[in-house]
């Protein structure tokens, strides 16, 4: 059988820790902070939040519900606040968002032309807690002409979920559908405005305590029991991805949720080798690397009959994690178990073998021209990191290494960004993006900042995940 070896190309962006608390999902590739919320205005302060039922489709819209003021900005008629009310006889959708989340700008884009093409017969809603001056300027600068509310807060109670961009669709009185947001099309707005059954899947948000053992539950007892566990799951309903290790909780000191083998051991021995996808070497078979990777699976895009061959590809290969233990485990512990339960499972489920080896790859090495790093450091001021923009790379008073990884990760893709500047400080970085496999042009922007990139071949660590044959 003829074996390739591959060097996974991929994030440079150096590891953000990510607790328990707070799963990161795939949808925004960055780490999701919710902004304070604002306290509710008077006229619904009757409203007990601790007693508040989330909505699923079918539900009935309750009807203070429909009478709740919504603050709101970049309204076009000037208005400052508005209600569901206002549009009961439209279908109407809720998105909620964020200015972090870039997946989000690409969704109320597209959202913002429907509104221009059925005028009389929906009404889009953003929903972000975000405050208002924040939310309007990023409204005035896309040129979008929708309104948006701001500081809004007791609709995700009725509406909870871990990742956004999240809709939801509202007609006759009730909840019509929780689609996922590459399904806000014409097409398919068209058929929901005619009440038209909607073939797709549906996002409805399901409880996960992230404290708790997976699954455990009514099952002999209710999980309250258990000393020690560990599991391995296919990928299950919650449309969140992401996890952690943390050594110090009381219970889960290891949860994954819904991602493909290889990111699995990734994260295994990231205490080795980071998380960036460079430090990966498949030797498998070809026919193999490409079912696990999925390659040539298109992403979805909104129509359902093309969609389906990816989500059939992730309820195949996207599993879970957990480690659960009542019992201190210190972080080599926790990490050595799960890449002892990966190993066991996915040698029987693949034929896969993941361990660490001492290989040489190409790099690019950073380092200073001179001594002076005067020009790397920050000047201080709000925190600013753009890396989406299709302008360019800004970071103002942000982490060196982190950042200089992700700006320079598109100059030679295929090579691991070793930085040997030594320097630990707060910079301000300001980079085009026509850096991106120029690497010429990359040398020039960096020297602005005393820094130069050396092309060098260096052994290091190297997660290696081979095909295990009999023998």
């Amino acid at each position: 059988m003829k074996l390739n070896l591959r060097i996974e190309e991929g994030y440079a962006l150096s590891k953000i820790y990510l607790s328990l608390s707070a799963v990161v999902t795939i949808m925004c590739l960055e780490a999701v902070q919710q902004v304070s919320a604002q306290v509710a205005e008077p006229a619904v302060t009757a409203i007990q939040m601790d007693n508040i039922e989330p909505l699923q489709i079918g539900d009935t819209i309750p009807e203070y519900l429909w009478h709740l003021p919504l603050q709101v900005v970049n309204h076009p008629e000037g208005q400052e606040t508005i209600t569901l009310n206002d549009y009961r006889n439209r279908l109407i959708i809720l998105d909620f968002w964020a200015t972090w989340c870039v997946p989000c700008v690409k969704s109320l884009g597209k959202l913002d032309s429907l509104q221009g093409q059925f005028i009389d017969d929906i009404a889009i809603i953003p929903i972000t807690d975000e405050d208002s001056q924040k939310a309007a300027s990023f409204f005035r600068k896309r040129g979008w002409t929708l309104p948006t509310t701001t500081r809004e807060t007791i609709l995700k109670q009725y509406f909870p979920h871990e990742s956004i961009p999240y809709q939801v669709w509202l007609k006759d009185g009730r909840v019509f559908a929780i689609p996922m947001h590459e399904y806000a099309t014409g097409e398919v707005v068209a058929s929901a405005i005619k009440g038209e059954p909607l073939p797709m899947p549906m996002n409805e948000y399901v409880p996960l305590d992230r404290t708790k053992p997976l699954f455990l539950n009514g099952n002999g007892g209710d999980g309250s029991e258990v000393l020690y566990y560990s599991a391995i799951s296919s990928r299950i309903r919650p449309r969140v991805a992401g996890g952690g290790v943390d050594a110090h909780a009381e219970g889960n000191k290891a949860l994954f949720i819904n991602m493909p083998p290889d990111n699995l051991f990734r994260y295994a021995f990231e205490g080795d080798i980071g998380l960036d996808k460079r430090r990966v070497i498949w030797e498998t078979s070809d026919s193999l690397y490409r079912q696990i990777k999925g390659k040539g699976i298109a992403k979805p895009i909104g129509d359902y009959a093309r969609d389906r061959v990816f989500y059939d590809w992730t309820a195949q290969h996207f599993f879970c994690y957990n480690l659960f233990s009542k019992k201190e485990m210190d972080a080599a512990a926790i990490y050595a178990t799960m890449q002892k339960d990966l190993n066991q499972y996915f040698g029987v489920h693949y034929g896969i073998n993941a361990a660490l080896e001492r290989r040489k790859i190409p790099c690019l090495v950073l380092r200073t021209v001179h001594t002076d790093t005067a020009r790397l450091k920050s000047k201080g001021g709000p925190q600013v990191i753009a890396l989406g923009s299709p302008d360019g790379y800004q970071c103002v008073n942000a982490p060196f290494t982190p950042m200089i990884r992700a700006i320079l990760a598109g100059v030679e893709p295929g090579a691991f960004l070793v930085d040997s500047t030594y320097y630990n400080g707060m910079v301000d970085i300001t980079m085009p993006r026509s850096i991106d496999g120029n690497f010429a042009k990359a040398q020039k922007e960096l020297a602005r900042y005393g820094l130069k990139l050396f092309r060098e071949e260096i052994e290091m660590d190297m997660l290696v995940i081979k095909e295990i044959f009999n023998q």
